[in-house]
């Protein structure tokens, strides 16, 4: 039954905040061949004009900041077009990474590593334009109130693949913010009995952990450790992968009674 809500809440949500991606990427849902030819013949033609620079050394492009500024805020380009490119940007980032344990090979990682920059910045860009788009809606002096922007299933998994990038990289405190906001939605929409909150809320016990937090991370762990022995039973081996996780919690904080009742009996 969560399921179905779920997949209806996703749905009717999509119809205001259906994943944008510029036409080129979704070429291949169109069953559409990609014209490889056609690409590099623009790149050539945008470095011909200064527009972007070559790296020999990776094979890649960039762009200069100053073109990067006027593409993104040129005057003709309103508010609500602004959001629509970032939001396209930020799907961009999300589809070019797999979350573990699909994405745990070293060239996964090191393409999240790269990707990180380009996170951070369409983050701060969204957040620029959240509150651009809230002060116009409030400048308008509208009778009914302001609808606040609701987080959706699409959106949930492009921040744990954020916060994953986050983590990796030692940004903890960043990594925290996300991992609050993926994990109160799937705890509210999937419930405690699924593996995705369960994955998300050790992550976040993790992060406290790494934020010296010590008490709340073995916390959040225990409370993931009885959820698993409610759904899943004592010989499951997730169970035993969260209880083995907890005793490792409670060893290190000096608390050796609990650390015993950790143990499978």
């Amino acid at each position: 039954m969560r399921g179905i809500g779920l997949s209806i809440y996703s749905f009717l949500m999509r119809l205001a905040a259906y994943p944008t991606l510029p036409k080129v990427l979704r070429d291949g849902e169109e069953l559409e061949p990609f014209d490889g030819f056609r690409l590099r013949d623009a790149l050539k033609e945008l470095h011909q004009m200064s527009l972007i620079t070559y790296n020999d050394g990776n094979d890649s492009y960039s762009m200069h900041p100053l073109i990067h500024t006027w593409v993104r805020e040129r005057p003709e380009m309103s508010t609500a077009e602004q959001a629509c490119w970032c939001h396209a940007a930020a799907t961009t980032l999300a589809q070019a990474m797999l979350l573990p344990p699909l994405g745990s090979a070293e060239a996964d990682e090191d393409l999240r590593r790269s990707l990180l920059p380009h996170i951070d910045h369409v983050q701060r860009c969204q957040q620029a334009l959240r509150e651009r788009i809230q002060d116009n809606q409030t400048r308008r002096r509208r009778p009914w109130p302001l609808l606040q922007p609701k987080l959706d299933r699409v959106q949930a998994l492009q921040l744990a693949k954020f916060c994953l990038v986050y983590a990796q990289c030692g940004l903890w405190n960043e990594a925290e913010k996300l991992q609050l906001m993926v994990s109160e939605f799937v705890s509210k929409m999937l419930g405690m009995e699924h593996p995705s909150t369960m994955d998300i809320m050790l992550a976040l016990s993790g992060t406290y952990w790494q934020l010296g937090r010590g008490n709340e991370a073995a916390d959040l762990q225990q409370k993931v450790l009885e959820a698993c022995i409610t759904f899943r039973g004592n010989d499951d081996l997730k169970t035993l992968k969260v209880m083995d996780t907890l005793r490792v919690s409670r060893w290190q904080q000096e608390r050796f009674k609990a650390h015993s009742l950790c143990e499978t009996p």
